[in-house]
């Protein structure tokens, strides 16, 4: 009945008037006990608007149609109870225009979910291309309109595929500012859980602290975090953190920065304390014969990481700063390794590098003797952090280690003795003078399987 009289109110005046107004392709207009007046079909009892991959429902619906110059404009305006569905993506708000002929339109006071986040504005432009424009917006991944947190801009802007860009960035919790930032980047899709991260321990004087950690960039596989927290007795302190974990490769790379103005009780003068660590590993080269790894933990004093401890900003470095290469064929392993000393409150033994050599062991004819042969060759600097009786020393320094071994078997017996040699030269000691070390040990193995 309804859909007859809706027809019979388009087919009247249409007949009547002699108006070319038509409906656009795959449209379907559904209004409660429209009125028709002056070309706008009207209804304030609510009405439902469904075009391909759209959907609009409202209370309050002004709807015309018309042909101008050969082309169809089909436009609306809706407000009350308004929910506009495009795609995927659902939008609520206070005021909607939106012309069907060319795909746009604007939403005032609009919310939308994109995937698992939501966000919105003052005014939220729906463009043809599928993205959208947001001023004064915000993206949250609360579904409470009162939000924890919030990212706010004067400009935000969303693409077809997620992706995010946004201007002049504060992070806010609640009603408290607690980051600015000039710009913004993210994938929303990559996004699965909330970028905020609340902290609150208690405990142990010092160990009592509040904190926030805020992941501000995410795009594939790289992710970046801020960082900032309050502990009791010691003072404020900020850290940024990077991650770098693509799916496709075995490369894996982490940054670490930490600083923070102490004025604990134990140092009444307050002073500025700070660590940066990080950590790669992977195959520079894009093959996997040649392999790297690289650590570097640079600190302001040697109690800070002790101090400032916390289980997830720890990239287990052990204060040290050293690169290690290995170019691996089928008959050698080389091992290019350098350690250098940063922190001058550490005693290290410097490697300014140290090259090594092995080769993969090799069957003497038919006698089962097994020889593997392992060379190195470096610079060393020994260095102590204070003063000392013993002073530091640096010297070249030669290594040779050759084994041979040959296993066998007594029935059930695994049987393996082995001859290992090793000689060690350093051309200056603390002595001043040149040393040779040599050694030569001999070892037999045995192994019983019992059932």
């Amino acid at each position: 009945m309804r859909l007859f009289l809706l027809l019979l109110i388009f087919f009247l005046p249409l007949v009547a008037q002699k108006l070319p107004l038509s409906l656009p392709d795959e449209l379907t207009v559904d209004l409660a006990n429209p009125v028709f007046k002056e070309g706008i079909l009207t209804t304030d009892e609510g009405g439902v608007i469904q075009a391909q991959g759209m959907r609009l429902q409202a209370r309050h619906v002004r709807y015309f149609s018309k042909t101008v110059e050969g082309e169809k404009i089909s436009y609306v305006e809706a407000w009350g109870d308004l929910c506009f569905e495009r795609g995927d993506d659902i939008f609520t708000g206070e005021f909607l225009e939106f012309d069907f002929s060319t795909g746009q339109g604007s939403l005032k006071q609009g919310r939308g979910s994109f995937g698992l986040w939501y966000g919105g504005g003052d005014l939220v432009y729906l463009c043809q291309d599928g993205s959208y424009t947001i001023d004064n917006g915000f993206v949250t991944t609360c579904e409470d309109p009162k939000n924890d947190w919030a990212l706010k801009a004067k400009k935000v802007r969303i693409t077809p595929c997620g992706y995010l860009n946004a201007h002049n960035v504060t992070i806010w919790l609640g009603k408290t500012l607690i980051f600015w930032l000039p710009n913004f980047q993210t994938d929303l899709h990559s996004l699965r859980d909330s970028p905020i991260e609340y902290r609150n321990e208690v405990g142990g004087g010092e160990a009592t602290r509040v904190g926030v950690r805020y992941r501000f960039f995410s795009k594939q596989d790289l992710r970046a975090y801020l960082r900032a927290e309050y502990l009791l007795l010691r003072g404020p302190a900020m850290g940024i953190e990077t991650e770098y974990e693509p799916s496709n490769s075995s490369t894996r790379a982490y940054t670490q920065s930490y600083i923070a103005r102490d004025h604990s009780l134990a140092d009444p003068n307050e002073r500025l304390r700070w660590r940066m660590a990080g950590h790669y590993e992977g195959c520079p080269l894009k093959h996997r014969t040649t392999q790297a790894r690289f650590d570097y933990d640079w600190l302001s004093d040697p109690e800070l990481a002790s101090d400032y401890r916390l289980d997830d900003f720890n990239l287990h470095t052990a204060r040290q700063t050293q690169l290690e290469l290995i170019q691996q064929t089928p008959d050698l392993t080389f091992n290019s390794f350098v350690r250098a000393r940063v922190n001058t409150f550490q005693t290290i033994n410097q490697e300014l590098p140290t090259f090594s050599a092995s080769s993969r062991p090799k069957l003497f004819g038919r006698t089962g003797i097994i020889a593997g042969t392992r060379a190195s060759v470096g610079y060393q600097d020994f260095v102590f952090a204070r003063p000392s009786k013993e002073k530091g020393f640096h010297s070249s320094r030669l290594f040779l280690n050759e084994r041979l071994y040959r296993p066998f078997y007594l029935g059930s017996l695994a049987c393996l003795p082995e001859l290992q040699a090793t000689a060690i030269y350093y051309n200056q000691s603390q002595q001043h003078d040149a040393q040779l070390l040599a050694s030569c040990e001999g070892n037999f193995e045995t192994h019983f399987r019992l059932f």
